[in-house]
């Protein structure tokens, strides 16, 4: 989303993260820059195909002409994922799904704990500016629990 803000121009002060006349949030952009002959056409139809297929499996499209990019050469595809695709899809990945947080306590024992506490992490970040996740209980998503 940020992206499109960068590169498209403001064109009034009405400009949103919305489609143009739709009431649909933008998920994601694809970005081109077309160009002409043969190896443009067969892009173009790719191209084509690739977006009549994010259709059919009911993402939404809008498009953005070059004349709305800042240095004039870029088109954009502005893409929306309703929540009953996000779901499928969810659920198609086994996406996991916190269901309750996590009460039970983990205890390392005496010299393993220690012996961890020793080795250093190329991945320890500072908690202060990204706190430590939740813990929690999860289960692959699923459509029918979607409450919980």
């Amino acid at each position: 989303m940020l992206c499109f803000c960068l590169f498209l121009k403001v064109i009034n002060e009405e400009a949103t993260l919305y489609f143009r006349n739709e009431p649909y949030m933008i998920d994601y952009i694809l970005a081109y820059e077309p160009g002409t002959g043969d190896a443009e056409s067969r892009k173009a139809e790719k191209r084509k195909s690739f977006e009549d297929t994010l259709r059919k499996e009911g993402l939404k499209l809008e498009y953005e002409g070059k004349e709305m990019s800042k240095s004039g050469k870029v088109c954009f595809v502005k893409i929306h994922a309703p929540w009953a695709v996000l779901t499928k899809y969810a659920e198609i990945t086994n996406l996991k799904m916190p269901l309750a947080p996590n009460d039970m306590e983990i205890e390392l024992e005496g010299c393993l704990e220690h012996f961890w506490n020793k080795v250093p992490s190329c991945f320890e970040l500072d908690e202060e500016i990204v706190p430590p996740d939740p813990n929690y209980f999860t289960a692959p998503f699923n459509r029918d629990r979607v409450d919980q």
